[in-house]
């Protein structure tokens, strides 16, 4: 049942909102709640949202991850994914329970249902892309970040979305650089060994920013080295051809300079021999 709201209190109109939908089990009327309670909170004084702020979270934290599942020939077309959808914008609109609601869609990753892991990268997505997102604690961004690296490396369900959610970050966030180095570095070791997925990883950053270029030229020569060795050649060669080509499509930096021109001069050598092309300049003169 709904919390009791003092009458003699002086309750903003947020509190108001968040309280009344305490407890609520009816989709029909929590996909409104939601949607109410968003538009109360953006609309709030700061004060009255540092007021509400453990209602808010105490409130909606409860209803993440969404289980839903509607009927068969539901009359009132709602999906779990609209009430997801509703519920993940209302738990982010209030900047200053971000820490809390970033911490809770990272213990969702590691939940077995494959649309509860989707929702928590989705949400740890978005939560990223907004301005406040500046003020978490570096421990809970390395954090996130090691997540989603894990995610791609280990988990098979959700590969796709975390290197895609990596590469967003890569491209968008404040904190692209600490991303790019992080995945770059964390991930060149496991594409040496063979990891396909790694190797995604890798070019799923090289490709969105130059940031992220930047950080995978850094690695480059270490895949270049460890494809001259006759073990490991036919996939560490793969993944430079992966890695290369996203590495092309990169946005360039300010002056239409590509980072990819920054590759170390020996690595360079080195792929000219992979490819087997001579790397005398004189050779293409007539070219």
């Amino acid at each position: 049942s709904a919390k009791v709201v003092d009458s003699d209190a002086n309750v903003s109109f947020l509190r108001v909102v968040v309280l009344s939908c305490d407890g609520e089990r009816d989709p029909r009327n929590l996909i409104r709640s939601f949607h109410l309670a968003k538009i109360a909170i953006e609309n709030a004084t700061k004060t009255d949202q540092q007021e509400a702020a453990d209602d808010v979270f105490e409130t909606f934290s409860c209803y993440f991850p969404i289980t839903f599942r509607p009927p068969p020939n539901d009359p009132y077309g709602i999906t779990r994914e609209d009430l997801a959808k509703e519920l993940q914008n209302c738990l982010l609109a209030l900047d200053v329970i971000l820490s809390d609601v970033v911490e809770l869609f990272l213990e969702k990753i590691s939940n077995d249902d494959v649309e509860i892991k989707r929702d928590a990268v989705k949400g740890l997505l978005q939560g990223f892309s907004g301005p406040s997102c500046r003020d978490l604690p570096l421990s809970l961004v390395d954090t996130t970040i090691t997540t989603l690296i894990q995610s791609a490396l280990d988990e098979n369900q959700i590969v796709d979305e975390a290197i895609y959610a990596m590469g967003e970050l890569c491209a968008s966030s404040p904190f692209r650089l600490r991303v790019a180095d992080r995945v770059a570095q964390t991930s060149v070791n496991k594409a040496v060994s063979g990891s396909m997925n790694a190797s995604r990883c890798i070019a799923g950053i090289a490709g969105a920013s130059a940031a992220g270029c930047r950080a995978v030229i850094s690695v480059i020569p270490r895949i270049a080295e460890a494809a001259l060795e006759p073990e490991s050649r036919s996939v560490c060669t793969l993944a430079l051809a992966k890695i290369l080509q996203a590495c092309e499509k990169a946005p360039l930096e300010s002056g239409l300079r590509s980072p990819i021109l920054d590759i170390d001069e020996n690595a360079v050598s080195t792929l000219l021999s992979l490819a087997q092309i001579p790397d005398d300049p004189s050779s293409f003169a007539s070219a």
